[in-house]
């Protein structure tokens, strides 16, 4: 497979290693690459929960602790509300 034919979510992941790996180690990344291509997500609106996995943090005999979520910094509120208007789109 060329990797030129890869999907266009997946262009990006390739040109990262594409420089570091000979052209037969290319073809097969991208073959390998585009026969998992469900795996990889195609933008921020495909990633969900999953209940296939479940992780516990083992505290020993300590109780866990719960803290609050921290306020956002003003700087970066804006930018917070772009990306829900663009979720809510």
């Amino acid at each position: 497979m060329n990797p030129t034919d890869l999907t266009e979510y997946l262009q990006p992941l390739m040109e990262g290693v594409a420089d570091d790996l000979t052209l037969c180690q290319t073809e097969e990344l991208a073959a390998v690459m585009y026969e998992y291509r469900d795996v990889f997500s195609n933008g921020p609106t495909d990633i969900v929960r999953t209940g296939l996995v479940n992780r516990t943090i083992d505290t020993g005999d300590q109780r866990p602790i719960h803290l609050p979520p921290r306020r956002l910094p003003i700087a970066k509120q804006e930018i917070e509300q772009e990306e829900m208007q663009k979720m809510l789109d």
